[in-house]
């Protein structure tokens, strides 16, 4: 049979087991939703990369294009 300093002792010891379980949860939480962010940022800067690469080949196929010979634009 527990006394009740150790009843006592039990339901604090419990306690702070659960709070301790509160807080890695919440920290999981925490890091899940930066995870998220980052995630986004990565998605963006991908994104953006892309969109650069394809006007940079619209430039170099749109100067390539006036450089060929008999290209109205090219005519003086």
């Amino acid at each position: 049979m527990l006394t009740s300093e150790n009843k006592a002792l039990l339901e604090k010891t419990q306690r702070m087991e659960t709070e301790h379980i509160f807080e890695k949860f919440r920290l999981l939480r925490e890091h899940a939703a930066e995870a998220v962010r980052v995630q986004a940022f990565l998605d963006e800067k991908s994104r953006l990369e892309h969109e650069q690469q394809v006007l940079a080949l619209a430039v170099l196929l749109q100067t390539k294009k006036a450089d060929q010979p008999g290209n109205a634009s090219n005519r003086e």
